[in-house]
């Protein structure tokens, strides 16, 4: 390559035409080396080249090469930019040409673009666009050779085309769960294997045999026809085969290893597990293949170990994929392509720390391994916005490099920033600069309050207990993971049923608050203790609330609670600067209240709201104003003001959390998002208290998104509010009122202070569980108005909560849904 570079740099005066030509070259080169080595950097190098040919001739076909490259870097780094430009650059192509004159393989990579796109943002029109283009040019490729109006269609490209349609049904099948997408997925990349056992056709044959045993296995799950394991299995052995260097042999080795453990399960012969072990062991270890395919290997690997119970083997494969899960998400990536990542390995920092219990490594090693393996978007995004003070106040020259850095990989996730000087690896390897927090670190942020750590996984049943003075793993026995799946499932306010409640007591809460001695309600002071969120469930509310006589077998009546997404965010946060009060600065209050919202249900109590706060806010001596109601006007106020009050609609989107949004007056045409908040950062104005008055706002709805715990609190929380109150699930209408109420005149009463917060949340909880115990709640109707709500009949003047369909009433009075449990508290 040196020599094909210095080559152009001295083409005499004469010959400059042929640089063009030498650097196409250069670049097929590189294209042909990354295909060969997997390395990266070659494939930069050939979209550099690319990006800079100019011929006004040759737009069209420039724009489908580069295009092409694009896509398939996306394939490697995951990086969402890539994929869009990619699209966007072949759909340009598609407007400068008539159909019948673009080449098939043009409109295949339009179709894998969108098909591509469809695994991260799951919107079915993605899939369905891909499904069609392909669609169409088989049917186009049909005509024109029944026509004679094309001769010599190329077999290659045409195969691909079926491939591609295999591939996009087999993926639209994952999702729906349509046996029919799957069935004719199998059949076309089996008449294409075919076709290629008798040399009548050509392809890549390792991602083509790998995809057909990974989909053969997944019609076998479905319908367990012995047949289709048993293919699958020889049609992967034969992928795996196919080529020893290439950096597809890892996801070959992957789906080969899949095989044999699912032979497993059906037969629990030792030797199979033994195949699927030597399977996946070396595809965690191949380093030229992608990174993705590396870390499923190496949580396969983790779980075959650990079904034999070879818990150091298993402990080995989680240390070593945890490190890969880093590198994984890189602070070059978008907050939606990291979500889409992270929720394929769901559950794996459960597992790693249930293996490292296992085998023996200690409670510290086990909640590192919890810690490094959640809420890694966040970790990403707090490692990027940390305050530099005192890096700064001890070497401002690292301070200033690391500051100028950062700004560059903030200001756009697809720019390739090259390495900088040697300080950048002076301040990586300061021992106390983004490091991972020590023992003592960890100790140290429990001194406001043990913390409790629910951990989850098929090889046992922890609580990790984090106090000043020791860190410990506390067995849970009456805990068991097919339960809590059971339960967690539950969505919405049956979560917060009497039931419900005292099961997460006698299973959860009652053996972590004896054992971190909160027997009794405290004498003088408040108790406190933060839970590591899981799963939506209400733990600062569990109990026995249903007896009538004064009772201690309540979460409340013993400790305040507050929740966090990890140990890491409760340090971060308190080394942030701390709003204070000064004579010559007025503290700002923030409100936005939606009484009417477009093709939303009204919110009378809004206003009231509003109106109570303003008045309560403006007695203190705060400038309390309303903001505007459109997404932009509340951005622009959220930066300089200390509490943001918001009072409307919320959703909680399943599919995909980064879309969940609060509902404001724009909201059809602008919604405001969880990635919207993400991308803010108002940690220099030193916000103190975000309040979402809305339905679900801590909500997660589907279980491969919860170690990840990303929501519209905790996005809050990442964009610099230091506490935020909210919800998980809906809310009723009246009962927010006086949550608020009570809250805040809590809160004023204290004072502005870390533990005033929770203790307003707390009070006002507490305060109305006791109305609801005493029969005094909003929410106490008669059996009348009850059974007319459920046939849908609703009295002028009615309530609803505040989301956009009615709260259901409770289905009878022994186990009915309780609307006080919903509200939380997230904080320091």
């Amino acid at each position: 390559m040196k020599i094909s570079w210095d080559a152009i740099s001295v083409t005499p005066g004469s010959r400059q035409w042929q640089i063009p030509f030498r650097r196409d070259n250069i670049a097929s080169r590189l294209k042909a080396m990354y295909r060969q080595a997997g390395d990266i950097s070659h494939l930069d190098g050939a979209i550099k080249i690319e990006q800079e040919r100019d011929h006004p001739d040759l737009e069209d076909l420039l724009l489908y090469q580069v295009g092409e490259l694009f896509i398939r870097r996306y394939s490697r780094t995951g990086a969402m930019a890539d994929l869009d430009e990619s699209i966007r650059r072949i759909e340009r192509v598609e407007s400068l040409q008539p159909r019948d004159a673009q080449p098939i393989e043009w409109r295949n990579a339009l179709a894998a673009g969108y098909g591509q796109r469809y695994l991260v943002t799951r919107l079915r029109s993605d899939a369905d666009e891909s499904i069609r283009i392909l669609r169409d040019i088989g049917q186009d490729t049909s005509r024109r050779q029944a026509s004679k109006y094309e001769f010599g269609i190329n077999p290659r490209l045409r195969n691909e085309n079926l491939l591609s349609l295999a591939d996009q049904l087999g993926n639209r099948s994952r999702r729906t769960g349509s046996i029919q997408d799957l069935d004719v997925a199998i059949e076309i990349e089996g008449q294409a294997i075919n076709a290629h056992d008798e040399k009548k056709t050509s392809f890549e044959k390792q991602p083509v045999f790998s995809n057909h045993g990974m989909w053969l296995l997944e019609r076998y799950r479905a319908t367990k026809m012995r047949a289709d394991l048993k293919k699958a299995c020889r049609i992967c052995q034969q992928a795996v085969d196919a080529d020893w260097a290439s950096p597809s042999r890892a996801f070959a080795l992957c789906a080969l290893g899949d095989v044999y453990r699912q032979k497993y399960a059906a037969s629990g012969t030792t030797e199979d597990i033994m195949q699927a072990i030597q399977a996946f062991g070396p595809s965690l270890s191949q380093t030229n293949a992608p990174l993705q395919d590396r870390i499923k290997a190496g949580i396969r690997l983790l779980e075959s170990h650990a079904l034999i119970s070879q818990w150091q083997k298993a402990f080995y494969a989680a240390k070593t994929t945890l490190a890969l899960l880093h590198n994984m998400i890189s602070r070059s990536l978008e907050n939606p392509e990291k979500q889409h990542i992270l929720a394929q390995f769901a559950g794996f920092a459960s597992d790693a720390a249930a293996v490292a219990l296992h085998a023996q490594k200690g409670p510290l090693v086990a909640l590192d391994f919890l810690e490094q393996g959640r809420g890694l978007l966040a970790t990403s995004l707090e490692d990027m916005r940390t305050d530099i003070a005192e890096l700064r106040e001890r070497c401002p020259d690292m301070a200033e490099q690391f500051v100028r850095l950062r700004d560059l990989l903030e200001l756009s996730a697809s720019r390739h920033v090259p390495k900088g000087s040697e300080n950048d690896d002076k301040i990586v390897l300061r021992p106390d600069f983004l490091a991972a927090p020590s023992r003592a670190d960890v100790q140290a942020s429990a001194n406001h309050g043990p913390i409790a750590i629910i951990n989850v996984s098929p090889y046992r049943y922890d609580a990790f207990l984090v106090e000043e003075h020791e860190i410990r793993a506390l067995t849970l026995p009456k805990l068991s993971k097919g339960e809590a799946q059971e339960k967690a499932r539950v969505q919405g306010p049956r979560l917060g049923t009497p039931s419900t409640l005292e099961w997460l007591w006698d299973s959860i809460a009652e053996p972590v608050l004896d054992a971190l001695g909160f027997t009794q309600p405290p004498m003088h002071s408040n108790n406190s203790n933060s839970w590591l969120h899981v799963c939506n469930f209400p733990l600062h509310a569990t109990g026995y609330h249903r007896q009538t006589a004064v009772s201690t077998d309540t979460m409340m009546d013993r400790a305040m609670s507050s929740y966090s997404s990890s140990i890491k965010t409760i340090m971060h946060s308190r080394r942030r600067r701390f709003y204070t009060s000064s004579p010559e600065i007025q503290p700002q209050a923030l409100f936005v209240a939606m009484q009417n919202t477009p093709e939303c249900s009204p919110l009378p109590s809004a206003m009231d709201e509003l109106s109570l706060l303003q008045g309560l806010f403006k007695s203190m001596a705060w400038n309390a104003q309303a903001s505007g109601r459109k997404k932009q006007d509340v951005i622009s106020h959220l930066s300089s003001c200390q509490v943001f009050h918001f009072a409307s609609h919320g959703h909680t989107d399943r599919t995909n959390p980064g879309r969940s949004f609060l509902y404001l007056e724009d909201w059809k045409n602008d919604r405001f998002t969880v990635v919207d908040l993400l991308d803010l950062n108002f940690r220099q104005g030193s916000p103190f208290l975000a309040y979402l008055s809305a339905c679900g706002t801590g909500q997660i709805r589907e279980e491969e998104f919860v170690d990840e715990s990303i929501h519209l609190i905790s996005a809050f929380q990442l964009a610099g509010f230091r506490h935020v109150v909210g919800t998980l699930w809906e809310v009723n209408e009246d009962l927010c009122v006086d949550m608020a109420k009570i809250t805040y005149e809590t809160i004023m009463a204290e004072g502005v202070t870390d533990d005033s917060v929770c203790l307003g949340q707390h009070t006002a909880t507490r305060r109305l569980r006791d109305n609801w115990r005493s029969g005094s709640s909003p929410r106490t109707k008669n059996r009348d108005e009850k059974a007319a709500s459920k046939r849908g009949i609703h009295h002028p003047g009615d309530r609803q909560g505040r989301h956009v369909y009615p709260c259901e009433d409770e289905d009878d009075d022994e186990d009915e849904e309780l609307h006080w449990v919903s509200f939380v508290h997230f904080g320091v």
